[in-house]
């Protein structure tokens, strides 16, 4: 019972660790969206000012557009990682909870069997000792 409640406290340690560095990576990626999406915007604002400025280019609003296409497909492949790893983040703090509770409940079955134990070998103490007393009032 003792290596299985260590079994389990390692088990909860590697869980936690994991949903750590899942909620890092999570923070991470989210940060990525923002910024991919800062210069999605940045990008917009560019060509909405060129589109209405007073001399208009037809290959420089091309050219933002382009890049606008760019930074929106950039904009939606972080929208999808950083989605990605907030539902690995939630899986891991899942596993850790999970593991938790199994370090809790093979805690508490440690506690129970070695309560039982002790109740055993007090008992046999009482057995033999009743024995013991048994066997002098005879003898007498």
């Amino acid at each position: 019972m003792i290596r299985i409640e260590e079994l389990r406290l390692m088990q909860r340690v590697v869980a936690q660790v994991a949903a750590v560095e899942a909620a890092a990576h999570e923070t991470y990626t989210l940060a990525a969206l923002d910024r991919a999406i800062s210069q999605r915007d940045g990008t917009l604002e560019q060509w909405h000012q060129q589109l209405s400025g007073s001399v208009f280019s037809p290959e420089i609003s091309t050219g933002f557009a382009a890049a606008f296409q760019r930074s929106d497909e950039r904009v939606v492949l972080a929208g999808d990682t950083a989605t990605a790893a907030t539902a690995e983040r939630q899986a891991c703090d899942q596993a850790w909870r999970q593991s938790d509770a199994h370090c809790r409940q093979a805690g508490s079955l440690l506690a129970e069997s070695r309560r039982y134990e002790a109740r055993a070998r007090d008992e046999k103490a009482m057995e033999t000792a009743a024995d013991r007393i048994s066997l002098s009032w005879r003898r007498r």
